[in-house]
């Protein structure tokens, strides 16, 4: 079969736990569960192990170990692209899921916004035009290659460990009018109190300048769930949601006998008339489940959708490269606060393009970490943000299974920033192509200067002599 189809997949993934589990299982379950992406495979195989070595013990970060798996199917499928001399967006669409779907663990869903996502930014970003340029810039340089790819992401939200999806709010009125808000999850910095102050001020039908939000703390929440899976908007939103509703079913009889009062006279008057202005809200989340025996289940409440496209150029000489442009089309249903989730769209893309192009672990063999701190870690800088960066939001997109139909959106567009990784590759496959070597090669992540400037085979790296293997010892490890 020479059409492109992906018929059959079989993947065993290795986590290195270092030397204690802390959440590596949950992280292997997390990378079955979402290794298959945006794909309808037909036959479909993951097995995973978490590793203990003698290494520190690794823990979770955003993503959840979901981005390092999807990097290695979007490699199959581009080394299915470059064997068959196809475009790799061909072979990611014709293998993408279309219609009412079911996933390899029977959960049925509709992947309507995924092709919606991929179709939008294949516009929004003057796909096909560009991809002209972009040969035809290629044919003029020897030395400095531009390159291209459009990936996407399907990712799961909400714990599939089902009593974590519950929340909890107390929310006071005070005699002046105004409101404490306090909720069970942890601002981070991803706009969680902003949004928390929206929802109070939509369901009080007063401003936000009325509201105010207390620091996180068990002596006012109890038995909180971690602030996680991109589900700290849906669950606590949804307990300040039923209290503030409390509240306002409260002030009822008073709104009646005064329709014409400001809300400080309500307030008052509710005072002097003893009723309570104070309430705790509650959320119970769905009934999620994943029955690894059977392998089978609805382990997550729905799905967040994104695609993005991204064009790099290339030094072919040196390595080093510029992120040109970058568009992304994400799903986040009806937004709670557009701004702030445009920003964490823009903050994941980002870190996915520190973890795949620039953050390098180097392990001396007795295994000292030696990229330690700033001066020897590098991470994103202002100089690594694309030139052209444009974020678009999903329109006339709705989601029942969230408050006010919108969706969780910090982690699911970590992995977009793979599309860099992959235009990169695009333009070394087209640095390649000038020095006759042809079909699929092996580029690992992080795409470092060092690793591309070696990957494109120009006739000087050529000339350095490989290593015997055994014949030193090295200096660093990559791990």
């Amino acid at each position: 079969m020479q059409d492109g189809r992906i018929v059959v997949v079989d993947i065993q993934y290795f986590m290195n736990a270092g030397n204690a589990v802390d959440e590596s299982i949950l992280i292997v379950e997390k990378i079955l569960l979402h290794f298959d992406n945006a794909y309808n495979i037909p036959n479909l195989r993951g097995r995973g192990a978490a590793c203990r070595t003698n290494l520190p013990s690794n823990t979770a970060f955003r993503g959840f170990g979901v981005p390092q798996a999807l990097m290695v199917l979007e490699n199959m499928i581009n080394d299915v692209a470059m064997a068959l001399g196809r475009p790799a967006d061909q072979i990611r669409e014709m293998n993408m899921y279309e219609g009412p779907s079911i996933t390899h663990y029977k959960f049925a869903f509709s992947p309507e916004n995924l092709r919606r996502c991929w179709q939008e930014c294949k516009e929004k970003c003057e796909f096909s035009t560009r991809r002209s340029a972009v040969q035809e810039f290629n044919l003029q340089h020897r030395w400095r290659k531009r390159g291209m790819a459009i990936v996407p992401v399907k990712f799961g939200v909400a714990f599939s460990e089902s009593f974590l999806n519950q929340a909890a709010a107390l929310v006071h009125i005070y005699k002046d009018g105004s409101v404490l808000v306090s909720h069970g999850g942890t601002e981070m910095g991803q706009g969680l109190h902003t949004k928390m102050q929206q929802v109070a001020s939509r369901e009080l039908h007063i401003p936000a300048s009325k509201i105010y939000i207390s620091e996180t703390s068990t002596n006012t929440v109890p038995n909180t769930s971690p602030s996680g899976a991109s589900y700290g908007t849906d669950a606590n939103g949804m307990a300040v949601k039923d209290a503030c509703q409390i509240l306002y079913q409260r002030l009822e009889p008073i709104r009646k006998k005064n329709p014409k009062g400001s809300w400080e006279s309500w307030v008052m008057a509710a005072f002097l008339d003893k009723i309570s202005l104070s309430v705790t809200g509650f959320y119970r989340g769905p009934d999620l489940y994943m029955d690894w025996e059977k392998m089978e289940g609805q382990p997550y409440a729905y799905f967040t959708f994104g695609v993005c496209c991204c064009e790099v150029e290339l030094d072919c000489l040196t390595g080093d490269y510029r992120t040109v442009r970058t568009d992304i089309v994400a799903d986040t249903g009806k937004s709670v606060n557009p701004s702030i989730d445009i920003g964490q769209i823009e903050g994941a893309f980002m870190q996915g393009l520190g973890l795949f192009t620039l953050e390098e672990l180097k392990f001396s063999p007795a295994g000292l970490l030696y990229t330690r701190g700033p001066s020897q870690y590098k991470i994103p800088a202002v100089c690594d943000v694309p030139l052209h960066f444009n974020v678009y939001l999903l329109s006339n997109s709705d989601n029942p299974h969230a408050i006010y139909s919108s969706k969780g959106i910090g982690e699911p567009v970590l992995f977009l920033g793979s599309t860099a990784f992959f235009a990169i590759k695009d333009a070394v496959s087209a640095a390649r192509s000038d020095s006759g070597l042809f079909g699929p090669f092996s580029l690992n992540s992080p795409a470092t200067p060092e690793r591309i400037c070696l990957a494109c085979a120009s006739p000087l790296t050529r000339k350095i002599p490989a290593s015997k293997p055994g014949s030193f010892t090295p200096w660093a490890l990559n791990i």
